[in-house]
């Protein structure tokens, strides 16, 4: 093996031993440094130098997200974060993973990579390279996927001087080739059980055995956090985390890597599986193969997914929350229980649909849903609740938006509990724009203050579903804003109040197997609560752990889902 340190230009700066120690020095000195790694190029500097650190997130256009850090050995990353036994065994493992882990407290020098957020997500040295750096700087660095962000890793030098060369001050490069980009897997411990939440290197494509010997098939996934899955003989190999398909770009790179896949394990598919959603980039790829193809709602993946991995028997009830997902009725999910059986699906529950105005921008443009609940719960009369209700944020905007809903100008119906959170987070100011997905779900659950044990009033309507009312949540919650009680009570509160709903809704439907799955059960309030309320009322809670809640393991869930279907017919 050969290394070679260069200038931003390609110009050999040094080689071999000298290269190291003067990346080394150029590290200490607040460069940035593209790293040729195990699976693709990192962009590494010193996690201590904040001016380093602010630097990397202006040239990457990375303002909020968190940066992983890798600390030189397990004592480094316990000086830094408080680490128990399961969690520091996860960290040693050889799989060695970005392990999410609580910062110490009075720990501020690393703010400037997660900022306002309590955990840091810690990574050990994995290859030789590594080693050598961590020990010869001895102090944490930032270690990030080299790429222009929503794009694939680099993985070659080409790739890498054409699109880091603005981001990076020098390149340290090897001579081994990557045949294929696999990022760093993400983790945590819940409950005493690891709980991947991106699944990539270390992990992919371990396959999963199924009972189901139907055909050949490819599962495309979501369109956020993609990952393909594909099903031969009773196995579904699930590929490593791609990325979003906003791009080009990624679109690319998931035909390419589909084409590998294909080629490694000999698999020529007699189905192709997409989402429901007619605007997907997959959907369209889906119909690039010539092949039969079979839809799957969003959120029956998200079901199918924890149903199969725990191998969960007989009927069950689904909680399904995350943000964005379309739905059989043409609206758009996202606030879902629903009743499966291995087999068949169906819906037993679903928040009160609002309409938000602008489409997908309501993603990231929170205070779009905040005018969407505001205006669904006082209709004509939300203009003079605004001017009444002083403390609303950014009330010119809303104002706009309420013009958008009065006349259903590219507004959309969604039951989505991730909006509902965005909306709360937006009016305790929390925070007023997602800069990446879940930010203002993040900041929510971080401000909630702990020991509060109040909640706020709902009401369930029995229709041909349940039917969840937070009409009277939002209400009571907008009072304890005017009386000035803290925000951080109130977002306890809140999310006292959705553990309130998941159990009332469980003892309604009244099924004792109850998953819990979808992007919002991240949220460690959420999904530690949520476990531990059903627990309490004698329920059988099931929560993900090699397969991500997020849309990362939707493909699985397609592939699981269709599986049961192909093989019933």
């Amino acid at each position: 093996p050969e290394v070679n340190l260069l200038n931003s230009s390609g110009e050999l700066i040094s080689k071999s031993g000298s290269a190291i120690s003067e990346t080394i020095e150029l590290l200490k000195q607040g460069k940035v440094i593209a790293l040729k790694g195990l699976g693709g190029y990192q962009l590494i500097a010193e996690a201590y130098n904040y001016r380093a650190v602010s630097l990397l997130r202006q040239r990457k256009n990375r303002e909020e997200k968190p940066f992983a850090i890798m600390a030189k050995d397990i004592s480094m990353a316990d000086d830094l974060c408080e680490i128990n036994e399961l969690e520091k065994r996860l960290l040693c493992s050889p799989e060695s993973p970005v392990v999410l882990l609580k910062k110490k407290k009075g720990k501020n020098e690393l703010e400037s990579a997660a900022p306002g957020n309590p955990y840091l997500g810690i990574m050990l040295p994995y290859t030789p390279l590594h080693h050598l750096i961590l020990r010869g700087i001895d102090a944490p660095v930032i270690a990030t996927s080299g790429n222009i962000s929503e794009e694939p890793m680099c993985i070659n030098e080409t790739e890498a001087f054409k699109k880091l060369n603005k981001i990076a001050d020098y390149f340290l490069v090897h001579n081994r080739g990557i045949i294929r980009a696999v990022d760093d897997s993400v983790a945590r411990v819940v409950k005493g059980r690891e709980m991947i939440i991106r699944r990539a290197r270390g992990y992919a494509p371990l396959p999963f055995q199924t009972n189901k010997k139907s055909k050949t098939f490819i599962a495309l996934g979501a369109n956020l956090k993609n990952t393909f899955s594909m099903k031969k003989g009773n196995n579904i190999f699930v590929s490593q985390h791609l990325g979003d398909l906003e791009n080009k770009e990624t679109e690319d790179y998931l035909r390419k890597t589909i084409k590998d896949f294909t080629d490694i394990y000999n698999i020529e598919p007699d189905y192709i599986i997409h989402d429901l959603h007619p605007e997907y980039a997959t959907t369209g790829i889906a119909k690039e193969f010539n092949k039969e193809t079979i839809s799957v709602q969003h959120h029956y993946a998200h079901a199918a997914a924890c149903y199969y991995e725990n191998q969960v028997q007989g009927n069950c009830l689904s909680v399904c929350w995350d943000g964005t997902g379309y739905g059989t009725d043409g609206t758009i999910w996202g606030g879902e229980f629903l009743l499966y059986d291995g087999k068949e699906i169906k819906p037993a529950a679903q928040f009160k649909q609002f309409t938000i105005p602008g489409g997908g921008q309501a993603i990231k443009d929170i205070k779009r849903s905040a005018a969407g609940i505001l205006f669904d719960i006082y209709g004509e009369n939300t203009l003079r609740k605004i001017k009444r209700l002083n403390f609303i944020p950014d009330a010119d905007n809303i104002i706009t938006f309420l013009q958008l809903l009065e006349k259903n100008i590219n507004c959309f119906k969604t039951s989505s509990a991730g909006r509902l959170i965005d909306a709360v987070s937006f009016l305790l100011k929390a925070s007023s724009y997602s800069h990446f997905e879940g930010e203002a779900a993040m900041q929510l659950e971080f401000l909630a203050a702990p020991g509060i044990k109040d909640s706020y009033p709902f009401h369930i309507n029995k229709n041909e579903i349940l039917i969840i009312d937070w009409h009277p949540v939002i209400e009571n919650l907008l009072v304890d804003i005017k009386e000035e009680v803290p925000p951080g009570n109130i977002s306890a509160k809140f999310h006292n109040t959705l553990l309130n709903i998941i159990t009332t809704a469980a003892l309604i439907i009244n099924e004792k197997k109850v998953i819990l799955t979808g992007g919002c059960f991240q949220n460690m309030y959420l999904l530690n609560g949520a476990i531990d309320k059903l627990k309490e009322k004698n329920f059988n809670p099931y929560w993900h752990q090699r397969i991500p809640t997020n849309d990362g393991g939707i493909s699985f869930g397609q592939a699981a889902y269709a599986a049961a279907i192909l093989d019933n017919s």
